[in-house]
């Protein structure tokens, strides 16, 4: 299985742009993403799809809170699962995401080496490639399974924002914080 196939670069009428990823039956961003951009849509065989109608959407500003947005896609039905559990300090995931540039998009893979740091749902890691915005809402792999989506990063337009922290640390919504949020929305 080719993970890129599963991960969308989203496009927007203003120009805000983010990642997503197809898991099972749902298509998973992070909610910043959606509630940034005006009339947000992924390519799927060619074709646009407009980003409407989602299951549910959250962008809580706390650390025990989500950060993510799920829809259903028709006719779509991904074989990419989430892990069935969450990634601890030294273990190396697989960042897939995409980057804008004026002439295009770029498709970038690097590792993603789990740090210490776990607030809540969110853990973080050092990513071997510097992410820049846009990437928010991409996943990172484990043995081929989500472990988690990007929320935030310290790279701002190439600079960092906390001198803390280096300029490849990112933090990402771990996949029972996904998991858990979808059980709510298959109970509503």
């Amino acid at each position: 299985m080719k993970q890129n196939e599963f991960v969308k670069q989203i496009s927007s009428d203003n120009h805000v742009y983010g990642c997503g990823f197809f898991v099972g039956p749902f298509f998973l961003t992070a909610g910043h993403v959606i509630e940034d951009m005006e009339t947000p849509s992924i390519e799927v065989d060619g074709k646009r799809i407009d980003l409407k109608d989602q299951l549910g959407c959250r962008n809580d500003k706390t650390a025990d809170g989500y950060d993510i947005a799920v829809f259903r896609i028709p006719g779509v039905v991904s074989p990419v699962e989430l892990c069935g559990e969450d990634p601890c300090k030294g273990m190396v995931l697989e960042s897939v995401s995409y980057e804008v540039f004026e002439e295009g998009n770029r498709y970038i893979e690097c590792e993603a080496v789990v740090g210490e740091i776990r607030e809540g749902n969110y853990f973080c890691a050092d990513t071997t490639a510097s992410l820049k915005k846009g990437s928010s809402g991409s996943p990172v792999f484990y043995n081929g399974r989500v472990a988690g989506m990007m929320h935030a990063g310290n790279n701002e337009g190439g600079k960092v924002k906390n001198p803390l922290l280096s300029l490849n640390f990112c933090m990402f919504l771990s996949a029972s914080a996904i998991k858990e949020f979808i059980s709510q929305i298959n109970r509503s």
